[in-house]
């Protein structure tokens, strides 16, 4: 399930990206609010901003209007967009 907007938690706010390493749309932490639970709160968490399906680092934003990378078909409720 991918998402048109991004989405924030308290730990981290995630958004729909394309990745260019495996061709899927992945849903990827791009900001980290939970510096607190970490020893040191400056450190950048290794897993900003890569794919969790296959830990690529060339994941790159989704516009909706773009459609599916794979298919091209524009996504409704039906098929996937949330």
């Amino acid at each position: 399930m991918v998402w048109d907007a991004p989405d924030s938690s308290p730990i981290a706010t995630v958004d729909t990206r394309h990745c260019l390493g495996c061709k899927s749309l992945v849903e990827v932490p791009i900001e980290f609010h939970g510096g607190g639970l970490m020893e040191d709160p400056d450190v950048v968490p290794s897993f900003l901003n890569r794919c969790p399906d296959c830990n690529s680092s060339n994941v790159v934003p989704w516009i909706v209007r773009d459609g599916c990378p794979r298919c091209g078909e524009h996504m409704t409720e039906e098929v996937g967009l949330a």
